[in-house]
């Protein structure tokens, strides 16, 4: 056989071979990409918890998740919640209110209402907006200094910040996202160097679903979800619904006189649809490829085998 007709015989033998290295590679890349492993959480002890500088008594509060963006970790977070107090004078004071919160905020915005016997309010004019980063720790104290007036007995709080490290990445197509409620005093307000004390609270929590999400699981499971249907500003419907989760008040978090440091925590675990269609895909393309990729080397490297016998048993015939 001429060397000219057996290197082009070697080259056609070993293409299907390099062909189903390549497809094999292909499908190992795709099953690594649908294959993500789920990213480590440490659990977060300081939750939400609310402090004041003026001795009250909080009448219920709440957590609400929006504008939830999974993949870039950032929350949009309101927290509102209502107090009692019995003013000390006849004139106004000073009077810190704030929260502390799991992750980290950007600075937030207060609004602060006040309420009379008679039911009339009005809202109280704030003199600092402050945010404590504590980046090591995972949380942020925010809180707002006002004039407490004499007149009002009753509060209602509302803080808003957009905040990260709520979200974590469990696989794929999958995240978590969970709210601690810190059981114990916190020794961050001791070390803030703020002059406040923790306020015992029931806490409910609200959670709007990113639209193409789906709620795989929750702990605890949500006490009510709604779905609705948004409109665009022609009147025509949005193409994706929207879900919310709602757990109602319950004593979640600190306790006069409590001694466990555990959080209370509500986790809740939703699901892209796209990246799941996306992954499935991934794992049909992963598993076609290497099945063919596979034959291709195995019919290869026989044919190969083949030629190589061929060729040394014409070589041997011509010496």
């Amino acid at each position: 056989m001429k060397s000219g007709a057996k290197r082009l015989t070697l080259i056609i033998t070993i293409l299907p071979l390099i062909a189903g290295l390549g497809l094999t590679g292909v499908g190992i890349i795709d099953l690594n990409k649908a294959s993500e492993p789920p990213e480590p959480k440490a659990s977060n002890a300081y939750g939400v918890l609310s402090f004041s500088s003026v001795q009250c008594e909080a009448q219920g509060g709440g957590v609400i998740l929006q504008e939830i963006d999974l993949k870039k970790d950032l929350v949009n977070t309101k927290v509102t919640i209502s107090i009692f107090l019995e003013p000390p004078s006849n004139a106004p004071y000073e009077m810190i209110f704030g929260f502390q919160l799991p992750g980290i905020s950007d600075q937030p915005n207060f609004s602060i209402i006040g309420h009379d016997e008679k039911k009339e309010m009005r809202e109280i004019s704030l003199f600092e907006e402050k945010l404590v980063n504590y980046e090591t720790e995972g949380c942020a104290l925010i809180y707002a200094r006002f004039m407490a007036q004499p007149n009002f007995k009753y509060y209602e709080i509302v803080a808003q910040s957009n905040l990260q490290s709520l979200v974590t990445k469990q696989g794929f197509s999958s995240y978590d996202v969970s709210v601690p409620f810190s059981r114990t005093d916190s020794y961050l307000l001791a070390t803030s160097g703020l002059s406040v004390s923790s306020v015992s609270n029931r806490w409910g929590c609200s959670m709007y679903s990113p639209p193409g999400t789906e709620l795989k699981w929750a702990l605890p499971y949500p006490d009510s979800q709604e779905s609705w249907l948004p409109f665009n500003e022609d009147g025509t419907p949005t193409s994706e619904s929207y879900t919310s989760y709602a757990w109602e008040a319950r004593d979640l978090g600190f306790s006069t006189g409590s001694g466990d440091e555990r959080a209370d925590i509500i986790s809740v675990l939703l699901e892209l649809s796209a990246e799941s269609r996306l992954q499935s895909r991934l794992f049909f393309d992963s598993g076609l490829y290497m099945g063919i990729g596979v034959g291709l080397i195995f019919s290869g490297l026989f044919e190969l085998l083949r030629v190589v016998t061929r060729m040394r048993g014409v070589h041997g015939s011509d010496s």
